[in-house]
C-alpha cells in the first residue's frame, strides 16, 4: 500500500516537480517499494510474453533477483 502511494501518487491537484522529486527520492531510498516494483513488472512482463505472444517456455533460469522473480 506504501510503495503504491509512491509510484503512483494521488492528488485533487497537479504535483509540482518539488513534489514528485520528493516522491521519487522516498522511493529510491526505500529498498523495499524497489522490490516490490521490480517484482511487479517481472509479472507485467511474463505475462505478456505468454498470454500476447504465446511464449510457453520449458524450463526457465534466473540469477540473483530473477530467481525470486521466475517463481
Amino acid at each position: 500500500a506504501d510503495t503504491s502511494r509512491i509510484v503512483f501518487p494521488r492528488s485533487l491537484n497537479k504535483l509540482s516537480s518539488r513534489q514528485l522529486e520528493t516522491l521519487e527520492q522516498q522511493f529510491l531510498d526505500d529498498p523495499l517499494a524497489i522490490f516490490d516494483v521490480d517484482m511487479l513488472f517481472t509479472r507485467f512482463i511474463t505475462q505478456i510474453m505468454r498470454d500476447e505472444f504465446q511464449v510457453k517456455p520449458k524450463m526457465v533460469f534466473g540469477y540473483s533477483l530473477g530467481e525470486t522473480s521466475m517463481m
